[in-house]
């Protein structure tokens, strides 16, 4: 027996206004892939995290530049790659009770980590290809 794959592909510029629009529809693909609300949420808020860090970090604000999105969901959870063709440096994911309260910012990737089953950001000799998988 074959397990049913679907795949999900969008080609989003680094405009902050697409980021809303591209997390409805993959948190809608989601749901229909038998997500929950609770996990379709969280996936859907990294997500939102990861590409709000390629605009600011990669991009340097820069709103009209690339970023694609691809995923693939089966019945025992769901693969996503974004990539860019930014700055192409590794972040550091600090620990987030190593993180100081009192300075605003670096919580996002921490939290990327902690929702997801698994994060690697590979360099790309043009970019960055980060990669999550999430288990059902």
């Amino acid at each position: 027996m074959t397990e049913s794959v679907d795949q999900f592909h969008a080609r989003i510029t680094s405009d902050t206004a697409d980021v809303a629009r591209i997390r409805k529809t993959f948190e809608a693909f989601l749901a229909v892939h038998g997500f929950d609300a609770k996990n379709t949420g969280e996936i859907g808020l990294v997500l939102n995290e990861a590409l709000a860090n390629v605009i600011r970090h990669a991009y340097e604000g820069m709103p009209d530049q690339p970023i694609e999105i691809t995923a693939s969901a089966d019945s025992n959870g769901v693969s996503i790659e974004i990539r860019d063709w930014g700055k192409g440096i590794v972040p550091i994911i600090v620990d987030e009770h190593q993180k100081d309260p009192h300075k605003p910012g670096g919580l996002g990737l921490p939290c990327m980590k902690k929702m997801m089953t698994s994060l690697a950001f590979i360099a790309q000799p043009d970019g960055m290809l980060l990669k999550l998988h999430r288990l059902k």
